[in-house]
């Protein structure tokens, strides 16, 4: 199956994917260090450079949040079909919510999609989408998705997707990264499904490959880096995902974070798992404390839905914690 209108010739060098990076797309600049500029001096010099969000292959969603008298709102945005950025919703802590919708069936053989956000300083947003990214059948031309995230100095951006479902012979590639200055804080989750269950499918898809980095002031403080092919691999193995049928993660990097009061939080992020004795056999969960402020949590479970509402749990705790 093919989505002629959506889709981008997509060449991967090598199937090897800590060896080769993936192909450069055209994109605005995500620079290194990250440079504050202003919202019109950005947009001239990424046209100036022919990289505006307009000239990206595949479909796309963009968007920039800015904070003003303490309430965040998109100061620009830009998409093409099928990705749609939704009306925001403000909190009265002045955040916004944003959901992401996609009006396709999902992702078809071929296609690719692009996201990129830029969160000035102040801007806080709780950014989520429509439903489970579902990758059909893609042997033959994989799928890929693009994610570059930009967050300035106080920012705050909380990024909970909903989970990416496995078709049978699907072939996906993901790949996220991100880049935070000074005092900025991200909290991510991200739940991958090993196929449709009810239809009998598990670990039939032909490939998943996914590397996640977080940068902050132009030093790598996380990477993640995933390459499952079920034809060459028994992820069923002890050691793997043994009789799990969901993989999931929950990040958070905030450098306010210091050795004691990191662990505390570990400590209440592990409670938020044990403290049902139905959920702690529904879900293996382990929290770690990582270094300059981060904390890294991992589940895996045999059902998407148990490892989602652990990590709104998990999300709801920190946002308590770190409040007080």
């Amino acid at each position: 199956m093919t989505r002629e209108e959506t889709r981008i010739e997509y060449s991967i060098a090598s199937q090897t994917m800590p060896s080769q990076p993936m192909p450069s797309q055209p994109m605005l600049p995500l620079p290194m260090p990250l440079q504050t500029l202003s919202s019109q001096t950005m947009t001239e010099d990424a046209r100036r450079e022919g990289q505006t969000p307009e000239s990206a292959s595949g479909a796309t969603a963009c968007a920039t949040f800015s904070s003003r008298a303490g309430n965040t709102q998109i100061a620009r945005s830009f998409c093409r079909a099928p990705l749609k950025i939704a009306r925001a919703f403000a909190q009265p802590d002045g955040a916004i919510e944003v959901c992401v919708m996609d009006s396709s069936p999902g992702m078809l053989a071929g296609d690719s999609y692009t996201f990129r956000w830029h969160l000035e300083p102040h801007a806080h947003v709780f950014l989520t989408n429509q439903s489970f990214t579902k990758v059909h059948p893609s042997r033959e031309n994989r799928c890929s998705v693009t994610q570059q995230i930009a967050l300035e100095n106080h920012a705050v951006l909380e990024l909970f997707p909903q989970p990416t479902m496995l078709f049978r012979d699907a072939d996906f590639w993901s790949e996220t990264e991100v880049r935070l200055q000074g005092n900025a804080r991200l909290l991510m989750s991200d739940i991958v499904c090993a196929g449709r269950q009810a239809r009998g499918e598990l670990f039939d898809f032909a490939l998943w490959q996914s590397r996640c980095r977080v940068w902050r002031d132009d030093r790598l403080a996380w990477c993640n880096q995933t390459r499952l092919q079920p034809q060459r691999f028994d992820a069923r193995a002890l050691g793997a995902w043994h009789d799990a049928a969901v993989w999931g993660q929950f990040l958070l990097f905030d450098p306010a974070l210091n050795g004691a009061r990191a662990m505390q939080l570990v400590e209440i992020l592990r409670a938020c798992h044990h403290e049902n004795s139905m959920r702690r056999k529904q879900v293996q969960c382990g929290v770690s404390a990582l270094e300059n402020g981060a904390i890294a949590a991992t589940f895996l479970a045999q059902r998407a839905h148990d490892v989602q509402t652990l990590t709104e749990k998990m999300r709801l705790a920190t946002n308590r914690f770190l409040s007080n």
